[in-house]
């Protein structure tokens, strides 16, 4: 049974959750739950469905992207996930730097995170990510008007292991930030301004 859950998307697998007492089990098993891919239903996922996926999960990549409709209460749901280590939260324009702290502070693994379009964004996000998740490799800030050299230089001291920074269309980044990435990210191979 579980191997047909597998080939399901993420609607189809909650509603035959919802058929019968032995389908609600089977499609609880977490190995269908590792990667959750929610971006091509963006229209329709709310912090409700986020917080009924996440419950009790051990997800480790997590793709948003676009779901405009989600809040610091999908942050607050995944941060209690904290096998995270692969994050997508590209255009989710609602939510905060408080969502983001509570995030990292729950997911100390997450290796990848896209932020870019996340326009409420600013260095205080920057500030729990580099001090809460030290493995992020792979960050995308494009497009996040708030982020200064103050932010990324307090990211880029908490990342030691950045490999791929993208700061693409961020006005607030200037040399000396760049400065900074340049000094303390060994590590660092690919850098998009």
């Amino acid at each position: 049974v579980v191997l047909i859950l597998s080939h399901l998307d993420v609607p189809s697998r909650l509603r035959v959750g919802a058929t019968c007492r032995a389908w609600r089990e089977a499609s609880r098993e977490p190995c269908l739950w590792t990667i959750l891919n929610v971006a091509p239903y963006s229209q329709r996922v709310d912090d409700g469905v986020v917080e009924q996926i996440a419950h009790g999960r051990s997800i480790l990549q997590a793709d948003l992207h676009g779901c405009f409709r989600l809040t610091d209460a999908s942050l607050e749901a995944l941060a209690r996930c904290s096998s995270l280590q692969v994050l997508d939260l590209c255009d989710l324009r609602q939510i905060s730097d408080r969502g983001v702290e509570t995030l990292a502070n729950g997911c100390r693994h997450l290796s990848s995170i896209r932020l870019s379009g996340c326009s409420q964004l600013t260095d205080l996000s920057l500030l729990a990510l580099g001090r809460h998740c030290p493995h992020l490799r792979r960050v995308n800030l494009g497009y996040c008007p708030w982020m200064t050299d103050d932010g990324l230089r307090e990211l880029v001291i908490g990342c030691h292991s950045l490999h791929t920074l993208i700061l693409s269309k961020c006005p607030a980044i200037r040399n000396a930030g760049l400065a900074i990435v340049a000094a303390r990210c060994v590590n660092l191979h690919t850098l998009i301004l």
